[in-house]
């Protein structure tokens, strides 16, 4: 069993600059078999744009934002004006110097549903023990 709080879990996904009249929109690839496919658009804060764009083809860590906005794109369109903003976003976190291939989509998928069920260090306790939470208070049964 492995456990992390919601805001701990990330993913690392392989970083791609993509470029329309010179200004850059960054998208997040995960793996399917030896292959990396989009997944989702990473709407940076501006400091953060330089080094995301020399960052461009590795890997990175992110983590998901509930309430960060994100703005993705059609893939095949000439400009950045086909766009949609959605509530919740990938940020980013660092580069995975590390890692050469990015998660596979099924891992995403994972780490989504444990962000989404949001299961609390007390809840997993309580399932653990059958409901008594003195052990997470580090106080043992006589």
């Amino acid at each position: 069993l492995k456990w992390k709080p919601a805001h701990m879990n990330t993913v690392d996904f392989r970083l791609l600059a993509i470029y329309r009249h010179r200004q850059p929109r960054f998208q997040l690839g995960a793996a399917r078999g030896a292959v990396t496919v989009p997944y989702a658009w990473l709407d940076p804060m501006e400091k953060d744009v330089p080094q995301l764009e020399a960052l461009s083809g590795q890997i990175v860590e992110c983590y998901f934002d509930p309430e960060w906005k994100t703005t993705s794109y059609a893939p095949d369109a000439r400009d950045w004006a086909d766009a949609a903003v959605t509530h919740g976003g990938w940020r980013f976190m660092r580069p995975r110097e590390d890692k050469h291939i990015p998660n596979d989509e099924s891992v995403v998928g994972k780490v989504i549903k444990s962000i989404q069920d949001n299961v609390t260090q007390d809840e997993l306790l309580s399932s653990i023990d059958g409901g008594d939470s003195g052990a997470a208070d580090g106080v043992a049964d006589a």
